[in-house]
Protein backbone atom coordinates (compact mmCIF):
# COMPACT_ATOMS: atom_id res chain seq x y z
CA UNK A 1 0.00 0.00 0.00
CA UNK A 2 2.90 2.20 1.07
CA UNK A 3 4.54 1.76 -2.53
CA UNK A 4 1.41 2.32 -4.52
CA UNK A 5 1.07 5.58 -2.82
CA UNK A 6 4.60 6.66 -3.05
CA UNK A 7 4.52 5.33 -6.51
CA UNK A 8 1.02 7.69 -7.26
CA UNK A 9 3.12 10.58 -5.17
CA UNK A 10 5.82 10.53 -7.59
CA UNK A 11 3.45 10.30 -10.46
CA UNK A 12 1.81 13.11 -9.26
CA UNK A 13 4.78 15.10 -9.08
CA UNK A 14 5.80 14.64 -12.48
CA UNK A 15 2.63 15.46 -13.74
CA UNK A 16 2.66 18.68 -11.81
CA UNK A 17 5.87 19.99 -12.79
CA UNK A 18 4.78 18.91 -16.51
CA UNK A 19 1.75 20.93 -16.25
CA UNK A 20 3.55 24.35 -14.73
CA UNK A 21 6.81 23.67 -16.04
CA UNK A 22 6.77 25.74 -19.37
CA UNK A 23 2.80 26.85 -19.28
CA UNK A 24 2.36 28.98 -16.45
CA UNK A 25 5.74 30.68 -17.60
CA UNK A 26 3.75 31.59 -20.29
CA UNK A 27 0.61 32.84 -19.33
CA UNK A 28 1.99 34.87 -17.07
CA UNK A 29 4.21 36.35 -19.48
CA UNK A 30 0.98 37.02 -21.72
CA UNK A 31 -0.42 38.48 -18.69
CA UNK A 32 2.26 40.70 -18.50
CA UNK A 33 2.04 41.86 -21.67
CA UNK A 34 -1.22 42.67 -21.68
CA UNK A 35 -0.68 46.53 -20.28
CA UNK A 36 1.54 47.16 -23.37
CA UNK A 37 -1.00 46.81 -25.65
CA UNK A 38 -4.11 48.01 -24.01
CA UNK A 39 -4.80 50.30 -20.64
CA UNK A 40 -5.62 47.90 -17.53
CA UNK A 41 -6.91 50.70 -15.21
CA UNK A 42 -9.42 53.05 -14.72
CA UNK A 43 -11.71 51.12 -16.95
CA UNK A 44 -15.44 51.01 -17.16
CA UNK A 45 -17.29 47.89 -16.60
CA UNK A 46 -17.40 47.55 -20.50
CA UNK A 47 -13.96 47.66 -20.92
CA UNK A 48 -13.02 46.13 -17.89
CA UNK A 49 -15.16 43.43 -19.55
CA UNK A 50 -13.53 43.21 -22.98
CA UNK A 51 -10.15 43.18 -21.27
CA UNK A 52 -11.43 39.91 -19.69
CA UNK A 53 -12.81 38.15 -22.19
CA UNK A 54 -10.63 39.13 -25.22
CA UNK A 55 -6.93 39.16 -23.23
CA UNK A 56 -7.15 37.69 -19.72
CA UNK A 57 -9.08 34.84 -20.58
CA UNK A 58 -6.21 33.57 -23.65
CA UNK A 59 -4.40 32.08 -20.62
CA UNK A 60 -6.66 28.93 -21.30
CA UNK A 61 -5.02 28.60 -24.38
CA UNK A 62 -1.54 28.47 -23.10
CA UNK A 63 -2.17 26.50 -19.63
CA UNK A 64 -5.06 23.59 -21.31
CA UNK A 65 -3.50 22.99 -24.54
CA UNK A 66 -0.04 22.16 -23.82
CA UNK A 67 -0.82 19.34 -21.34
CA UNK A 68 -1.23 16.76 -23.49
CA UNK A 69 1.45 17.44 -26.21
CA UNK A 70 4.78 15.37 -25.02
CA UNK A 71 2.39 11.89 -25.18
CA UNK A 72 1.45 12.92 -28.93
CA UNK A 73 5.34 11.42 -29.25
CA UNK A 74 4.49 7.94 -28.53
CA UNK A 75 8.70 7.32 -27.39
CA UNK A 76 8.47 10.35 -25.39
CA UNK A 77 5.39 9.22 -23.08
CA UNK A 78 6.86 5.72 -22.53
CA UNK A 79 10.40 6.80 -21.50
CA UNK A 80 8.61 9.42 -18.88
CA UNK A 81 5.85 7.35 -17.61
CA UNK A 82 6.25 3.85 -18.71
CA UNK A 83 3.36 1.89 -19.92
CA UNK A 84 1.16 0.73 -16.59
CA UNK A 85 -0.04 4.63 -16.41
CA UNK A 86 -3.53 5.06 -17.63
CA UNK A 87 -3.60 7.92 -20.29
CA UNK A 88 -7.00 9.31 -18.35
CA UNK A 89 -5.41 9.52 -15.08
CA UNK A 90 -2.39 11.52 -16.45
CA UNK A 91 -5.19 14.02 -18.61
CA UNK A 92 -7.42 14.25 -15.59
CA UNK A 93 -4.10 15.19 -13.44
CA UNK A 94 -2.62 17.99 -15.48
CA UNK A 95 -6.61 19.28 -15.97
CA UNK A 96 -7.60 19.68 -12.97
CA UNK A 97 -3.79 21.10 -12.24
CA UNK A 98 -4.23 23.93 -14.87
CA UNK A 99 -7.94 24.38 -14.01
CA UNK A 100 -6.86 25.61 -10.52
CA UNK A 101 -3.84 27.83 -11.51
CA UNK A 102 -6.34 29.03 -14.50
CA UNK A 103 -8.46 30.42 -11.86
CA UNK A 104 -5.94 31.81 -9.67
CA UNK A 105 -4.14 34.15 -12.37
CA UNK A 106 -7.69 35.20 -12.84
CA UNK A 107 -8.73 36.10 -9.72
CA UNK A 108 -5.25 37.97 -8.86
CA UNK A 109 -5.50 39.70 -12.19
CA UNK A 110 -8.74 41.09 -11.48
CA UNK A 111 -8.29 41.90 -8.08
CA UNK A 112 -4.89 44.07 -9.32
CA UNK A 113 -7.51 45.46 -12.37
CA UNK A 114 -9.65 46.70 -9.14
CA UNK A 115 -7.01 48.31 -7.57
CA UNK A 116 -5.97 49.67 -10.76
CA UNK A 117 -9.75 51.46 -10.33
CA UNK A 118 -11.42 49.56 -13.07
CA UNK A 119 -14.93 49.10 -12.00
CA UNK A 120 -16.82 45.78 -12.91
CA UNK A 121 -18.53 42.88 -10.68
CA UNK A 122 -16.19 40.72 -9.14
CA UNK A 123 -17.19 37.59 -8.94
CA UNK A 124 -19.47 37.32 -11.90
CA UNK A 125 -16.88 38.57 -14.39
CA UNK A 126 -14.05 36.12 -12.81
CA UNK A 127 -16.19 33.13 -13.06
CA UNK A 128 -17.31 33.88 -16.58
CA UNK A 129 -13.95 34.69 -17.57
CA UNK A 130 -13.00 31.40 -16.60
CA UNK A 131 -15.48 29.52 -17.83
CA UNK A 132 -14.19 31.28 -21.00
CA UNK A 133 -10.62 30.18 -20.50
CA UNK A 134 -11.28 26.84 -20.20
CA UNK A 135 -13.11 27.08 -23.19
CA UNK A 136 -10.56 28.00 -24.93
CA UNK A 137 -8.20 25.66 -23.72
CA UNK A 138 -10.86 22.71 -24.26
CA UNK A 139 -11.63 23.60 -27.87
CA UNK A 140 -7.42 23.29 -28.50
CA UNK A 141 -7.20 20.80 -26.33
CA UNK A 142 -9.56 18.47 -28.24
CA UNK A 143 -8.37 19.62 -31.59
CA UNK A 144 -5.17 18.54 -30.19
CA UNK A 145 -6.23 15.17 -28.83
CA UNK A 146 -8.34 14.43 -32.22
CA UNK A 147 -5.33 15.05 -34.29
CA UNK A 148 -2.81 14.38 -31.87
CA UNK A 149 -1.10 17.43 -33.18
CA UNK A 150 -0.84 20.33 -30.83
CA UNK A 151 -0.55 22.84 -33.60
CA UNK A 152 -3.81 22.12 -34.94
CA UNK A 153 -5.50 23.09 -31.34
CA UNK A 154 -3.46 25.91 -31.19
CA UNK A 155 -4.99 26.61 -34.35
CA UNK A 156 -8.94 26.03 -33.45
CA UNK A 157 -8.55 28.17 -30.19
CA UNK A 158 -6.99 31.01 -32.57
CA UNK A 159 -9.66 30.78 -35.18
CA UNK A 160 -12.48 31.10 -32.83
CA UNK A 161 -11.51 33.68 -31.01
CA UNK A 162 -10.30 35.16 -34.24
CA UNK A 163 -13.76 35.27 -35.48
CA UNK A 164 -15.09 37.36 -32.71
CA UNK A 165 -12.58 39.56 -32.31
CA UNK A 166 -12.88 40.73 -36.24
CA UNK A 167 -16.53 40.25 -35.80
CA UNK A 168 -17.75 37.54 -37.68
CA UNK A 169 -19.51 36.33 -34.71
CA UNK A 170 -21.85 38.26 -32.73
CA UNK A 171 -23.96 37.96 -29.53
CA UNK A 172 -26.88 37.20 -31.96
CA UNK A 173 -25.42 34.26 -33.08
CA UNK A 174 -26.00 31.21 -31.56
CA UNK A 175 -22.30 30.29 -31.78
CA UNK A 176 -20.98 32.99 -29.37
CA UNK A 177 -20.06 32.02 -26.19
CA UNK A 178 -18.48 35.20 -24.99
CA UNK A 179 -20.92 35.12 -21.56
CA UNK A 180 -20.53 39.10 -20.98
CA UNK A 181 -22.85 41.23 -23.36
CA UNK A 182 -23.12 45.13 -22.95
CA UNK A 183 -21.00 45.01 -19.70
CA UNK A 184 -23.09 42.31 -17.59
CA UNK A 185 -23.51 38.66 -17.76
CA UNK A 186 -25.76 37.22 -20.23
CA UNK A 187 -27.18 34.15 -18.55
CA UNK A 188 -28.21 31.91 -21.69
CA UNK A 189 -24.68 32.48 -22.76
CA UNK A 190 -23.10 31.64 -20.13
CA UNK A 191 -25.12 28.47 -19.24
CA UNK A 192 -24.43 27.32 -23.08
CA UNK A 193 -20.59 28.43 -22.28
CA UNK A 194 -20.72 25.79 -19.49
CA UNK A 195 -22.73 23.20 -21.40
CA UNK A 196 -20.19 23.37 -24.40
CA UNK A 197 -17.35 23.00 -22.25
CA UNK A 198 -19.04 19.86 -20.01
CA UNK A 199 -19.32 18.01 -23.78
CA UNK A 200 -15.76 19.15 -24.70
CA UNK A 201 -14.17 17.87 -21.25
CA UNK A 202 -15.86 14.48 -21.39
CA UNK A 203 -15.19 13.94 -24.92
CA UNK A 204 -11.59 14.45 -24.57
CA UNK A 205 -12.18 11.85 -20.98
CA UNK A 206 -13.22 9.25 -23.66
CA UNK A 207 -10.66 9.76 -26.23
CA UNK A 208 -7.89 9.36 -23.37
CA UNK A 209 -9.86 6.85 -21.46
CA UNK A 210 -8.95 4.62 -24.81
CA UNK A 211 -5.02 5.48 -24.59
CA UNK A 212 -2.57 4.41 -22.57
CA UNK A 213 1.42 5.44 -22.36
Amino acid sequence: MNTNLQNYGIFLKKNICLSLKSNIVLSIILLLAIPIVRSVGNLTVVLSAECLELFVSLIGITMIIPITKNEHNTEIREIIFGKKISYILTVITRLIVAFIIVFLMIVIYAIIMQKLNSEFPFWSFVIATTFLAYFWGLLGLLMSEISRNSIVGYLSAFGYYSLISFGFLTSSNFMYLLPITDGSLSMPIFIKLVIVNIVMLFIILLIAKKEKI
